[in-house]
């Protein structure tokens, strides 16, 4: 992309309840590492990664939310100004797969048009799954979800679903549509946001 052509932002968001890996699948992205015992996001927190995608330079803007219901209405300010999000559960916690429809109504409640993959996280962990795939694959149908299965431990198809995410958002679109629409982007929350919502909130997830 030219130096004199506008930065192309694309906001994504992953939500989900707290502790189905949402934290590691960014970490695995973003650095390529895993963290055995990785601490639970305090309210919100966000990463940058630039991509290239068909000779555009696209900044993704990545947010990782809190799955805590104290942090609900920080969450919730997120939505609005959000592309496309990552909705995240745990296959070897069944409860948390019982309250993606809760997320999801909640996502769609405050913006009906983001792009959303539904994200199976923990495949490596096979002897403990508890959620069969096919239940998972019939609720994505249902809702008109594309569905992903990962491992943020041994990185099976992180790339891919960040690549799935970011089609469904450009795929079809011209360079100049691209421009139009993501230039530009409002960053909505600064990082001195983040951390005055972090001080009111300092006991840990």
């Amino acid at each position: 992309m030219a130096s004199n052509e506008p930065e192309i932002i694309l906001k994504l968001l992953l939500l989900g309840n707290t502790m189905v890996g949402k934290t590691s699948i960014l970490l695995k992205y973003s650095e390529n590492r895993f963290e055995e015992h990785a601490i639970s996001t305090i309210g919100v927190d966000y990463i940058y990664k630039d991509i290239i995608y068909n000779d555009l330079k696209i900044k993704l803007q990545i947010w990782d939310t809190s799955g805590e219901e104290r942090f609900r209405s920080i969450t919730r300010n997120f939505y609005r100004n959000t592309d496309a999000l990552f909705l995240v559960f745990d296959l070897t916690k069944k409860d948390s797969f019982e309250c993606i429809k809760n997320w999801l109504s909640d996502a769609k409640e405050y913006n009906n048009d983001l792009k959303i993959i539904l994200v199976g996280n923990k495949i490596d962990l096979v002897n403990e799954r508890e959620v069969p795939e096919e239940k998972a694959k019939n609720f994505a149908t249902k809702n008109k979800l594309e569905y992903i299965e990962t491992s943020a431990k041994d990185g099976t198809n992180i790339q891919n679903a960040f690549d799935a995410l970011i089609a469904q958002l450009l795929n079809g679109k011209s360079k100049q549509d691209i421009l139009t629409e993501f230039s530009h982007k409002d960053s909505s929350f600064s990082v001195e946001t983040i951390k005055s919502q972090k001080k009111k909130k300092k006991s840990c997830c």
